[in-house]
């Protein structure tokens, strides 16, 4: 299967090995992805002050992209695929805004893109996964959201936004034990890493406590699915090791 693929600023530069295992593993799992022609920055924050045009235009130029060559597109940056969702949901709820972004780009988006996050695609290829595994490791996994896959309500990928499981429902059919902690969806500080590193420290020291409570004596890693979650986890915290769940899958295939 053929999909457009929209990476991302982050997953040419420090968020590479995501993007890497995320090519890795559609290869083997035959998904053919072909980068975006002429992709922008999404911007990488949503906001939602409607009468700011300027600032939906990024994720806007990539969704016109798209449609001169197809109806769907896969990304699996959380920053990009929230940005992404959320920009059109406002370009089609709201006209005026619809007319302004129309006017600046000089071209509409005709018709809704289907986004899809990379992990959705794995969902439909548990059992392919499971038959490709070499060798499963003896450790836990703890499956962190962070915030921009569980919020907002009604459009996020992970509708629950408390204790989401899909993370946990595709790695348990994989043969792993699960450590379930009340954390998952708490924020890791985000962008303060680059203002405010002691509130980061904060955040990610109470996500780390959570699982330490729930891991008991269990031997565990951490599986993120966000490039600003991994940094904030690898660099605020050195108990436990910390994975792109696509990096992890990949390590699983390969047998290492």
């Amino acid at each position: 299967m053929r999909y457009l693929y929209y990476p991302g600023c982050t997953l040419k530069t420090t968020g590479k090995v995501f993007d890497d295992s995320i090519k890795e593993v559609a290869k083997v799992l035959d998904i053919e992805l072909k980068e975006l022609t002429n992709w922008y920055c999404c911007q990488a924050i949503y906001t939602p002050l409607n009468d700011a045009p300027s600032l939906i235009l990024g994720a806007m130029r990539n969704l016109i992209e798209t449609q001169r060559e197809d109806d769907k597109l896969v990304t699996a940056c959380a920053a990009c695929y929230n940005v992404l969702l959320r920009a059109q949901n406002s370009y089609f709820q709201d006209q005026l805004l619809k007319e302004r972004v129309d006017a600046y780009l000089e071209e509409e988006l005709r018709e809704r893109i289907k986004i899809i996050h990379f992990f959705e695609l794995l969902e439909e290829k548990v059992e392919l996964l499971n038959s490709l595994i070499k060798k499963r490791n003896s450790f836990s996994l703890a499956c962190y959201y962070g915030c921009l896959l569980t919020r907002p309500k009604g459009i996020a990928l992970f509708s629950n936004d408390i204790n989401p499981q899909r993370l946990e429902n595709l790695f348990s059919k994989l043969g792993f034990n699960i450590i379930d902690f009340g954390f998952k969806t708490r924020c890791c500080g985000s962008y303060l890493t680059y203002t405010k590193e002691e509130a980061v420290k904060d955040c990610v020291e109470k996500i780390v406590l959570s699982i330490e409570e729930a891991a008991g004596n269990n031997n565990c890693q951490i599986l993120t699915t966000c490039p600003l979650c991994q940094f904030n986890l690898e660099n605020y915290q050195n108990k436990y090791q910390v994975f792109y769940f696509t990096q992890f899958l990949l390590s699983l295939i390969k047998g290492d």
